[in-house]
């Protein structure tokens, strides 16, 4: 959250798109909802994110599951000469997504860990 608000705060002259996938097991447990909404709505073309739960409610029109290789390849892409992965979560998630990113050929240096 600080790195997404560093990027679009008030006096920000940070022109970097962000893509934001945010893993939670039901819909009540998505922290910031309103105000991550609110700049996906305020900023359109720069912040995209993807919710993703486990036991989404029957009308969920986000990702479902536990964030696969599929989720990462559809909302940011393969790797490219500028794009950084930021990775935050419980270590077996973050084990996991290592694994996930590896397999679509992000490199040691493409990610970051919190």
């Amino acid at each position: 959250w600080q790195v997404i608000c560093a990027v679009f705060g008030e006096g920000s002259k940070d022109k970097s798109t962000v893509k934001l996938i945010f893993a939670n097991v039901k819909e009540d447990d998505i922290l910031l909802r309103e105000e991550i909404e609110a700049l996906q709505r305020r900023f359109p073309d720069r912040f995209k994110v993807l919710f993703v739960l486990n036991e989404p409610p029957e009308n969920w029109t986000g990702g479902v599951g536990f964030v696969s290789k599929e989720h990462i390849q559809e909302h940011i892409g393969l790797p490219s000469g500028n794009k950084m992965v930021l990775l935050c979560g419980p270590l077996p998630m973050n084990k996991a997504m290592k694994g996930n990113l590896a397999e679509l050929g992000f490199s040691d240096a493409d990610y970051f860990q919190f």
